[in-house]
């Protein structure tokens, strides 16, 4: 089965590939998308943030180098912008939640650092864009242990299946195996924001005694990317 995963994650990935990182949107999804544009930050009007319609983009202006990326919109109305060129220690595959406002604003707030957000106003002339669709995750009711995905579940890190994560329905769990020490925590999910404890206070194997994550899981596989900069990991469903 991790054989038939592995296949399928490595044949995936040659497709995003080549087609530019414009997963889950597709071209003409991508086209047409409201964020095509020129967006010029509020707080230093100089610096530009610049979707294009074939999921290319730049970002960078006022005194701050410019650089390159790519960009998808995928129906759960988040952004992902890819920087295969970040720099050691920064965030490569970012998520912002995004929305529209008055006056061709634009405001983007990221999923993996609560205390980044910032506005836009479009450049050039355009019709004033607005997405009702588009809610603030933050106003969104927290979900039950027992009713996330995670709860009941067992995962095999993918580098060395013998280290585990165990995710109990009461809220605490584990982690450890193939050489790491198992330690206990407690843990609570809110959206994709995973929220991991020590539950004696004392520091986590991350050296900090709380831990922040982004999750997400599909096909099997559950993918972490930390919040606080400790990396990003993935995991298969056990058996």
């Amino acid at each position: 089965m991790r054989r038939r995963i592995f296949a399928a994650l490595v044949a995936a990935f040659m497709l995003v590939g080549m087609v530019g990182l414009l997963a889950a949107c597709g071209g003409a999804d991508v086209a047409d998308h409201a964020l095509v544009g020129t967006w010029s930050w509020n707080t230093a009007p100089g610096y530009q943030l610049i979707f294009n319609e074939d999921g290319t983009g730049t970002r960078g202006g006022a005194g701050n180098p410019v650089e390159s990326f790519t960009w998808s919109a995928p129906s759960d109305g988040r952004l992902r912008i890819n920087r295969d060129n970040a720099p050691s220690g920064e965030i490569r595959r970012e998520q912002w939640d995004y929305s529209f406002g008055e006056g061709n604003a634009l405001t983007i707030h990221s999923r993996q650092n609560r205390d980044l957000r910032y506005t836009y106003s479009r450049v050039g002339a355009a019709p004033e864009v607005t997405d009702p669709a588009q809610n603030d995750p933050t106003d969104a009711p927290p979900v039950a242990n027992g009713e996330s995905a995670l709860a009941g579940t067992t995962w095999n890190w993918e580098d060395n299946a013998a280290f585990q994560y165990v995710f109990n329905a009461d809220g605490t769990g584990q982690r450890g195996g193939g050489g790491a020490t198992v330690e206990q925590f407690n843990w609570s999910a809110e959206g994709d924001h995973l929220q991991i404890e020590s539950p004696d206070g004392e520091v986590l194997m991350f050296n900090v005694a709380q831990e922040s994550w982004t999750y997400d899981i599909l096909d099997g596989t559950l993918t972490l990317e930390s919040r606080q900069g400790g990396g990003t990991y993935v995991y298969v469903l056990a058996d």
